[in-house]
């Protein structure tokens, strides 16, 4: 088995796609004696016998021997009556013994093809000539690949080369095609598909590599590899009609054995390189004529163009040669602005070679045209006071221009108010912005009063169409509109307001210019809604403010609007009504009243005094004086006037400084701002002569009437016959807590707390909860207890002093004792309150 071999591989090209290939010089185009100097093949299998096992060589005795995948085709061949198929099997085989006339240095072979169900991974022989291993192929062959033929050659430089192209259409469609296959024993091997060549040049002579005749694996094989190969496997077609010339024919030989095709050609007219025809064709931008010949032909050829405008003779407009490819395609360029508007008819006419003989398009019409621009014109300001003046603006444009779109020209403005027709002035357009805005502008003045209508023309050019547009202007008194104010709204029924009035002016459309108007001039009026009483005015000059003081009203609402009086540039108005809400006045406190209900002025620290109180939100005064149930004023007392808080305090005596006699008593407090508004506020207090007497207690519990137990971590608590609780802490915690009543009594003037017990090391804690740190709730959280202190080491009173306000709440007081790993003794805990009762 020779050692795998470099392969070099071309795509050959198929039934459509076209390769170069210039014939001018073979004299190709008279044909002439063509025929008579093509050489006749040294083997030819018809394959017409259309019956039997073997397969005869019409020209030798190299018949083949047709496996059992191998069938007849009696109809539909290209050549004569009958082809024959291969199932796509190993054993699908033509195999014909090698002989002398296979072997030739020069080789043309010709074959009829028909193809499908390609598999894309991997090539399918269709005819070898000797095997040389799957990877290195035989001695020639030609292979389906995925959409093309692949003709290889085994050289005897010890390499194997190959050359295919890509199609122009999918080659295995089930359609018929006539491949040729020429080496050159100079170096050349060109490849043929239904007239397409592709051509590889190797520079230097080479030989094909053969082996002996009499070897098995040298024979011709149509159908596929003749072994089981990776790379190449069984070909699932049709071959017919296979030659093998002893020489390499020449191109004009094999384009005589081509077959004919028939043509057809379309004509189009393309704008500025795009690829789709177009109807409607700018002269401001080149265009093309394209003809497309099908199928494209595999030589060059010129196409003949005739053209007609406007219903006249079509003339010869000029020809084009069509060059080998893969569109068939050819253009007729026309440059920018070389074709006048107009209605046109193109014809295009293919002059046709041998095997693609001449056709003629219909014809296609397209309308040359000047490039249509749209204008637009727009007055700013479009309103304007008499005498006014307004600047036209023009732009132009065209719609998607292929490029940055400068128009040239300029702009005439017509007045066309009334049916009139003149001419006002005329401005050039300037590119301002790319690209589709070209502008122009003209300035009016002194305009008088009335509706104004100017057209903007643009005459076009040689390549732009016309166009023109209209706008107005408004001239006359302009709209105006006053505005109104009040403040302070709500107002007090004793004071002012002020009405603060603006005079806005306006033009009666939209205006971009931002031109300033004249001042407006004449009177602002500001009128009571209900009855159109005037309430002041002003003069006006320019927009304001103008500020106008009203009258006092009564308690209500008021409706007041304002009223401009107009001028010759403006229009008189009348504004919107503005609501002023009138309220009644009052003095502004809060908080105005005594600190308690009940007060006790025997001294003792307890409620010795009352305050009298209140916020005054405004400056004010304050009297106050005090009725006794008789109602007989027993004392009095004043502020001067100011603001924010203030307080007086009164002990229960007149002002002799006698105390009074227990009872109730009036307090009344009158606070009057600087309008004289008074704010009368009474409020009772009752007087007792009552004093605190203070009492000492002590509450106490055993230890067994715990409210609360918790453990941790295999802490425990132990409750024994004598009342006591024994606390463990072990490796972890234990704590216990008692709540205590206390007596009922409006001060509390000590607390102490008390756990009898004894504790180990460590020693235990005790604790008394601070409300203030956490609420009250039926949750005991030792992070809630405070003055934390220890237990004894040895039976006896641990006490600690506690907050008659933190660690109280109302007259609940909780005791805790806590325990951390070692162990303590509680036999009863206690509070000790000292506290006042009024007598």
């Amino acid at each position: 088995m020779p050692q795998r071999r470099h392969e070099r591989r071309f795509r050959l090209l198929s039934a459509a796609l076209v390769a170069a290939c210039l014939l001018a010089s073979t004299g190709f185009f008279s044909p002439t004696g063509v025929l008579a100097a093509n050489p006749t093949p040294v083997a030819e299998w018809t394959f017409d016998e259309g019956t039997g096992g073997t397969a005869y060589d019409s020209v030798g005795n190299l018949d083949g021997a047709l496996s059992s995948g191998a069938t007849w085709i009696t109809s539909g061949a290209p050549q004569g009556s009958g082809a024959i198929a291969f199932d796509g099997t190993a054993n699908g085989l033509v195999t014909i013994a090698s002989g002398a006339a296979l072997q030739s240095a020069d080789i043309t072979v010709v074959v009829w093809v028909r193809g499908s169900d390609v598999d894309f991974s991997t090539q399918h022989t269709i005819v070898r000539k000797g095997f040389y291993g799957c990877e290195a192929g035989g001695s020639w062959e030609i292979d389906q690949t995925a959409f093309d033929a692949l003709a290889t050659v085994r050289i005897t430089s010890g390499q194997t080369t190959g050359f295919s192209a890509n199609p122009h259409d999918q080659s295995w469609n089930g359609t018929w095609r006539k491949v040729f296959f020429v080496w050159d024993s100079a170096g050349l091997m060109r490849v043929w598909i239904d007239g397409y060549k592709s051509s590889s040049d190797f520079g230097q002579p080479t030989s094909i590599e053969y082996g002996p005749t009499d070897r098995v694996d040298d024979a011709l094989v149509l159908g596929g590899p003749g072994a089981d190969c990776p790379y190449r496997q069984p070909y699932h077609g049709a071959i017919d009609d296979l030659q093998v010339f002893g020489s390499a024919l020449s191109d004009a030989q094999i384009l005589a054995l081509t077959p004919v095709f028939s043509t057809t050609t379309t004509a189009s007219a393309l704008q500025d390189g795009q690829p789709d025809p177009a109807t409607t064709i700018y002269n401001d931008r080149p265009m093309s004529l394209r003809a497309i010949i099908s199928p494209p032909p595999g030589v060059n050829g010129d196409t003949d163009w005739y053209l007609s405008k406007d219903g006249a003779p079509e003339e010869l407009a000029g020809t084009t040669q069509i060059p080998p490819g893969a569109t068939g395609a050819t253009w007729l360029n026309k440059a920018a602005g070389s074709l006048d508007p107009g209605h046109y008819a193109v014809r295009a006419v293919w002059k046709g070679t041998p095997n693609w003989p001449t056709s003629s398009s219909s014809v296609a019409t397209f309308e040359v045209v000047k490039r249509p621009v749209v204008l637009e014109v727009a007055a700013s300001p479009t309103t304007d006071v008499p005498g006014g003046a307004s600047t036209l603006t023009a732009r132009v444009r065209v719609d998607n221009p292929p490029t940055t779109y400068v128009i040239p020209g300029s702009i005439d403005f017509y007045e066309t108010t009334g049916g009139a027709n003149d001419l006002v002035g005329s401005a050039a357009l300037s590119f301002v912005g790319g690209p589709t805005w070209n502008r122009a502008q003209l300035s009016l003045s002194n305009l008088g009063s009335g509706t104004h209508t100017y057209e903007a023309r643009y005459s076009g050019t040689s390549t732009l169409g016309s166009a023109s547009a209209i706008t107005t202007v408004e001239i006359g008194r302009q709209m105006s509109l006053p505005a109104l104010s009040i403040d302070p709204n709500p107002v007090l029924n004793t004071g002012h307001a002020t009405a603060t009035v603006y005079i806005g002016t306006s033009r009666n459309a939209p205006d971009d210019s931002g031109a300033a108007l004249p001042p407006a001039t004449g009177t602002v009026t500001v009128k009571r809604a209900s009855n159109d009483a005037v309430l002041g005015s002003a003069i006006v000059n320019g927009s304001g403010p103008y500020q106008i003081a009203l009258p006092i009203f009564p308690t209500g609402t008021v409706g007041i609007y304002a009223e401009y009086s107009g001028d010759s540039n403006f229009q008189g108005s009348v504004g919107d009504t503005v609501v002023l809400a009138v309220q009644s006045d009052i003095v502004q406190a809060t908080g105005v009243g005594v600190g308690y209900s009940t007060f006790y002025p025997i001294k003792d620290g307890y409620r010795d005094t009352v305050s009298i109180k209140g916020i005054r939100q405004e400056p004010a005064s304050v009297a106050v004086r005090i009725y006794n149930s008789s109602n007989k004023p027993v004392r009095a007392f004043a502020l001067a006037s100011g603001t924010g808080a203030y307080s007086i305090l009164w002990n229960g005596r007149n002002s002799a400084g006698t105390l009074l006699a227990s009872g109730p008593y009036r307090v009344v407090q009158t606070l009057t701002d600087a309008a004289g508004t008074k704010l009368v506020v009474t409020k009772s207090v009752t007087l007792s002569r009552k004093k605190l007497y203070y009492y000492t207690k002590t509450i106490s519990k055993l230890a067994k009437y715990a409210s609360s137990v918790g453990t941790a971590s295999g802490g425990k608590v132990t409750v024994y016959s004598d009342g006591s609780m024994r606390l463990y802490g072990g490796m972890g915690w234990a704590g216990v807590g008692w709540q205590l009543a206390l007596p009922s009594a409006p001060v509390y003037k000590s607390l102490s707390m008390g756990v009898y017990g004894y504790s180990g090391a460590p020693l235990g804690q005790m604790g008394a909860q601070n409300f203030t740190f956490c609420a009250y709730s039926s949750t005991w959280n030792t992070g809630c207890f405070d003055r934390w202190t220890s237990l004894k080491s040895s039976k006896a009173w641990a006490s600690r002093s506690i907050s008659p306000t933190t660690n109280r709440y109302g007259r609940t007081v909780r005791v805790a004792v806590s325990q951390t790993y070692g162990s303590s003794r509680v036999y009863r805990v206690r509070v000790i309150v000292t506290y006042g009762l009024l007598k």
